[in-house]
């Protein structure tokens, strides 16, 4: 992927083509820029990169909070900057969050303000083979709390936590970014924005486009609980 600037020292970060896994968090900083909602961004988690500025544009990042800077000034999430040719942009310590979005456009402004959820709590509903479970086992989705696992990425998310599943395969059947499947060995696949698009594990939960941004924002050891 060529960017439209710098990159003196490599982060993970992406100039998304595809659906930001925080929605709210990226439509937030084009807002600043004066952008549409659907404007390409960046997505940085975790460790940004250090970027030399092209040109002369309004900057804004939203979502994580992984110590932005400009020239080694601290700027704020969720506030538009005028960047020139030849200035730095760099990130520092996560304090919060995992996935940031930095936007770039022609006007800085006011925008939609964002802020980082405040509980761990994901909406879903039914999905199609939910009512195949038996009742102790839906008990136990709603009670118990689980953890992400280091097995995720922007494809899905597996959770620690094994179920006693006593459901069988399915056929391949089609899938959505946030249907929650089950494995044979009890485990909980959240299936992210670059998922595939047919599964064949049972499809017992789906997100809510609200939880989706939620669960974007957490990584490996975090806890969640889901609720109906």
């Amino acid at each position: 992927m060529k960017y439209p600037c710098e990159i003196i020292s490599d982060g993970a970060m992406t100039l998304l083509t595809s659906m930001p896994l925080d929605i709210k968090a990226a439509h937030s900083a084009n807002s600043y820029v004066g952008n549409s909602a659907s404007s390409q961004v960046f997505e940085i988690a975790l460790r940004g990169p250090k970027i030399k500025v092209s040109g002369e544009y309004a900057i804004a990042i939203c979502g994580a909070d992984l110590s932005p800077c400009i020239n080694g000034e601290r700027i704020n999430n969720g506030q538009a900057y005028i960047v020139s040719k030849g200035d730095i942009i760099s990130f520092g310590k996560n304090k919060s969050g995992i996935r940031a979005y930095l936007a770039r456009g022609e006007s800085a402004g006011e925008g939609i303000p964002y802020a980082l959820p405040m509980s761990n709590m994901l909406q879903v509903s039914s999905a199609p083979e939910f009512e195949q479970l038996p009742q102790h086992l839906v008990a136990s989705l709603f009670s118990h709390k689980f953890t992400v696992s280091a097995l995720a990425n922007r494809m899905g998310a597996q959770l620690e936590q094994r179920l006693a599943n006593e459901l069988d395969a399915i056929i391949t059947s089609p899938v959505i970014p946030g249907t929650v499947q089950l494995t044979p060995d009890g485990r909980l696949i959240i299936l992210l924005t670059d998922c595939q698009t047919t599964g064949g594990y049972p499809r017992v939960l789906q997100l809510s486009l609200e939880a989706l941004s939620v669960m974007a924002q957490l990584g490996p050891g975090a806890e969640l609980q889901f609720r109906r």
